[in-house]
């Protein structure tokens, strides 16, 4: 037995327009290959990859999901902070003096696509640490965390990958940010039995944006009122 609900819908002059935004580690949709996964690297190795976005005018995030490749694990957090704040600065040194860092797509900064993540034991930390460290003074910036996890599959050639599409107990649901707020997303990559995996990982948000309306839909919303 189905129950439906008529409605009448309101004028289009009323709509909130709604945009869809993918956010992602290395800048793009592209993928990178986690240090964890490369032959050669040392048994327990972890890695880090970081982007930090600049919101561009005042708005709110209506809902959000998370995306990766759940065969190689990994956890992945959304913060309201630039990464300069939390992500270790020898970490952060390392990666600008290799050339593993920098602007994409004129507004962004962290990870390259082509420069993967940051391999931590050679550097004297690892993601456990890091985690640690942000969870000790700057939890309250953390907005949302997932998980994705591996399974080895007896008898298979694969490993069984599964990740959450939302953030059960996030606050990146009805987040209000300002014009220049920082959105940054941290992965970090756990030691992997597999080899040479592609990887994502990706956030995508819908946002409304204040100043806007129906008029602007098919508009790109991430540019200055003074644009």
């Amino acid at each position: 037995m189905y129950g439906r609900k008529w409605v009448v819908p309101q004028k289009p002059e009323t709509w909130t327009p709604l945009f869809s935004l993918d956010f992602s580690v290395v800048g793009s949709g592209t993928m990178y290959t986690p240090k964890t996964t490369l032959a050669g690297v040392a048994a327990g190795t972890t890695g880090l990859a970081w982007q930090t976005y600049t919101m561009p005018r005042k708005g709110t995030f209506v809902s959000s999901w998370f995306h990766s490749h759940a065969q190689a694990p990994s956890d992945f957090w959304v913060l309201d902070v630039a990464a300069e704040a939390v992500v270790p600065q020898g970490v952060q040194q390392y990666c600008a003096r290799g050339g593993g860092c920098g602007t994409t797509h004129g507004t962004t900064y962290g990870i390259l696509p082509w420069a993967a993540d940051i391999a931590l034991e050679p550097l004297g930390t690892s993601a456990y640490e890091v985690q640690s460290n942000i969870l000790a003074t700057a939890s309250e910036h953390v907005r949302c965390a997932y998980t994705s996890r591996n399974q080895h599959i007896s008898g298979g050639e694969y490993d069984y990958g599964r990740s959450p599409l939302r953030a059960a107990n996030g606050r990146c649901d009805d987040w209000t940010f300002e014009a220049g707020d920082k959105v940054t997303l941290i992965a970090f990559n756990w030691p992997s039995n597999l080899t040479e995996v592609s990887q994502h990982n990706r956030w995508f948000a819908v946002a409304t944006f204040d100043g806007l309306d129906v008029t602007d839909l098919g508009q790109p919303p991430l540019r200055s009122p003074s644009a």
